[in-house]
């Protein structure tokens, strides 16, 4: 299920980048300036930018897009849906306005426009876990953004849309390439994600944060982890790129540079990617301070995290226990999680080694 929602979020990242060149100055300048601000992660600036131009004209769609992509990943990195209510209001002026261009002009930006938009609507599906709509709708946005490459072939940046949904389609619907309608894309979706990084006006940095999930998809953690480096350098700003260090640093290993990334990823604020819980854990892993290693776990409970979150950071907490030699309490912990989330296999095979005693400490 994680794989669709990727899927459907990159439909909509896809579209933004919309053309090869703007239709006018404005256009430009908008696209340029709004997503400028987006890969710095400085969000109040870009909300009264995109606000501003909507209001200057009231039939361009673009800053609605621009919203909706904002709204997107404020609720993205703290996994909620705090914004979502103004992310369906601007949908559906976008969707409005976006539709209207398609029917007036028709150009290939303004199917580009229309793809995106789709995009976005196919991520509010996936956010609800309305799954198969989710998919028939970034697979509308697909139709679109093939569109207006027909209508004009040097549209680059939406190789990005196709190329990713073609790359992470293909990833989600692994066990049915057997069967008729289904094959294996990655390839193709790789190519043309590449190609948008090297070829797109606007959305080349997209293009490497997808590539960052490619990458890690294809075990090419070394690669992953240079590029991830790469883009914190250019946006120190942006929670995503300073997460995607630390995920990588631990999958090689590294665990103090994991704790480092995710430290430099709380200074932001807002308990963004779970930073807590993965200081949390990436004390544990390094041996650091394990009573520190729980207040952070702690810390992360109480701000409120879903319910697999929850399990998840009593797991770690199960494990700390366990090596500060406190059966008692690490079997608690774990009785947490399983309650918490019943269906969260690590803890319930380490439940199961526990065994039904209740040891004493």
């Amino acid at each position: 299920m994680k794989r669709l929602l990727l899927l459907s979020l990159v439909a909509g990242w896809g579209g933004l980048g919309l053309a090869y060149t703007a239709p006018d100055i404005e256009a430009d300048r908008l696209m340029t300036r709004g997503l400028q601000l987006l890969y710095e992660a400085d969000y109040g600036e870009a909300e009264r930018f995109f606000l501003e131009e909507s209001a200057k004209d009231p039939e361009e769609p673009l800053p609605w897009v621009g919203l909706l992509f904002l709204y997107h990943l404020q609720m993205y990195e703290v996994d909620d849906l705090s914004r979502i209510k103004e992310f369906k209001a601007a949908l559906g002026v976008a969707r409005r306005l976006a539709k209207r261009k398609v029917t007036v002009r028709g150009s290939g930006w303004d199917s580009m426009i229309e793809g995106a938009v789709q995009g976005m609507s196919a991520l509010l599906e996936a956010r609800q876990e309305h799954w198969i709509s989710a998919v028939r709708k970034g697979l509308r946005a697909k139709k679109s953004l093939k569109v207006a490459l027909s209508a004009d072939p040097e549209l680059w940046d939406c190789y990005l849309g196709i190329g990713a949904i073609d790359y992470f389609g293909s990833v989600a619907t692994k066990d049915f390439w057997i069967l008729p309608g289904f094959s294996d894309q990655r390839r193709r979706g790789r190519e043309a994600v590449e190609l948008a990084r090297a070829r797109a006006s606007y959305v080349r940095p997209l293009s490497e944060f997808v590539l960052l999930y490619i990458y890690y998809e294809e075990k090419e953690f070394e690669s992953a982890l240079a590029l991830a480096h790469s883009l914190e350098s250019r946006y120190p700003g942006n929670a995503l790129a300073m997460s995607w260090v630390g995920w990588l640093s631990r999958r090689q290993g590294e665990f103090s540079s994991y704790l480092d990334a995710f430290e430099r990823v709380a200074g932001l604020g807002e308990n963004r990617f779970h930073s807590l819980y993965n200081m949390g854990y990436a004390r544990y892993l390094a041996g650091g301070d394990l009573d520190l290693a729980k207040r952070n776990l702690r810390a992360f409970l109480a701000a409120g995290p879903s319910a697999r979150w929850q399990a998840r950071a009593y797991y770690r907490m199960s494990l700390i226990h366990e090596r500060q030699g406190r059966p008692a309490s690490a079997r608690r912990a774990l009785l947490a999680a399983t309650y918490i989330d019943p269906g969260y296999a690590p803890a319930k095979r380490r439940l199961q080694r526990h065994g039904r005693m209740r040891p004493k400490e």
